[in-house]
């Protein structure tokens, strides 16, 4: 049943995230491109606003899917089962909430990614797997099944705290915010 409720909600999820990997992706042609026009003020114009995109439209569905959930992993798990709506709907109303974060992850990486930089997103996903691995034989035996669903959440604020720190310690992303606070200060 535990399992009829996690494949719902990860169609959903899957569904809800569509946005913010198309706009993710866009931003590693975004990088790439004003990254060969020596525009790295333009890269942060557009980390700022695909941010700001994504995060809206993470928000949006938070909000959302706290209320709708309970409907939707009914209607995809053709079942109305109390067990199986209940532990479908949380999964969804937990993840959700962290969706802001993911959406910063996935620009992060894809931008990084566009500025040629190939090892500093794979640090991210040793970092997904190490925590996964933590997950498996630490926290999900103790927790079961909310220990899965913190899993992914927990360990996409880590990760997106290293590609934060390596993002916005890259030389062109500082002369980027350079050129645009002078920008602004003239």
């Amino acid at each position: 049943m535990i399992i009829s409720a996690q494949t719902a909600a990860r169609r959903i999820m899957t569904f809800a995230l569509l946005p913010m990997t198309a706009i993710s992706a866009s931003m590693t042609t975004f990088a790439s491109q004003n990254l060969g026009a020596k525009r790295p003020d333009r890269i942060v114009q557009g980390l700022r606003i695909g941010s700001r995109l994504s995060i809206s439209w993470a928000v949006f569905v938070c909000i959302f899917l706290f209320f709708a959930s309970p409907a939707l992993v009914s209607f995809l798990a053709s079942s109305t089962d109390g067990y199986l709506i209940e532990n479908g709907s949380l999964y969804l109303q937990i993840s959700s909430a962290f969706y802001p974060i993911l959406s910063l992850l996935l620009i992060y990486r894809n931008c990084l990614q566009g500025l040629g930089q190939k090892i500093l997103p794979l640090v991210s996903s040793f970092i997904e797997l190490i925590g996964k691995i933590v997950f498996v034989v630490l926290i999900i035996p103790w927790a079961g099944y909310k220990g899965v669903i913190l899993c992914e959440p927990l360990i996409w604020v880590a990760m997106t705290v290293q590609l934060y720190f390596s993002l916005f310690r890259h030389p062109l992303i500082k002369e980027g915010k350079a050129i645009l606070a002078t920008k602004v200060q003239s």
